[in-house]
């Protein structure tokens, strides 16, 4: 759920200056301009001690990264670079589907590595962390025929050699869909049980490991 950033999270301190602050510190790092999207947990986390925020660079609104701020406003932790490489793929499947005229949402994920401190392209990343696996979500509003799924799936195949990746994708209806978009849009991955929240009219379980296609469900 969106928060407001005028609403007051603790301290007096409101989500406003919470985001002026991750700004900054995100535009002194990284220099360029960033926006927050969604403030997520705030001073609410087990130790109470950091707010967790939803934030893109406002030169690609649809790259959505988490940066986390301590309580003090000091230190700022951030995934930008690790999730340039996520949305890269995810923007590649999305593309394949469309050119079938396949509406879906993907999210994807690194499996294995929490941060890395430079920008990498998918097949760099690859080169550089062998064994390193992605994760996709991705959702569609109907069913998708295997021979496409296979298609989509022979030009990961080839356009990342050595790329281990594990694909769940569900299909629901058009009106679940939309819900799922408008829920998800400003988040960097998917948090909650698709099959819980929405009746699934298919269901696929896919890899791409050592070279190789397989279907496991």
């Amino acid at each position: 759920m969106e928060v407001s950033i005028f609403d007051v999270i603790g301290n007096g301190v409101s989500n406003a200056e919470v985001s002026e602050v991750i700004i900054s510190k995100l535009k002194k790092k990284y220099q360029k301009e960033f926006t927050v999207k969604m403030i997520g947990n705030r001073f609410g986390t087990y130790t109470d001690d950091t707010v967790t925020t939803y934030c893109s660079p406002k030169d690609n609104e649809n790259l959505i990264f988490t940066a986390t701020l301590n309580k003090e406003q000091t230190k700022l932790e951030d995934d930008y670079e690790l999730r340039y490489v996520a949305f890269e793929l995810e923007e590649e499947i999305k593309e394949e589907f469309k050119k079938m005229n396949i509406e879906v949402m993907v999210k994807a994920e690194v499996i294995g590595k929490n941060k890395i401190d430079e920008f990498l392209s998918v097949q760099e990343f690859i080169k550089k962390f062998k064994g390193t696996s992605f994760l996709t979500y991705i959702i569609s509003n109907n069913a998708i025929e295997e021979e496409n799924l296979n298609k989509v799936y022979k030009h990961i195949e080839e356009r990342y050699q050595d790329i281990y990746l594990k694909t769940l994708l569900y299909a629901i209806s058009e009106e679940g869909f939309k819900q799922c978009y408008e829920i998800y849009k400003n988040s960097p991955g998917i948090t909650d049980s698709i099959i819980e929240r929405y009746e699934v009219k298919q269901e696929v379980i896919m890899k791409i490991f050592e070279g190789k296609i397989y279907r496991i469900k």
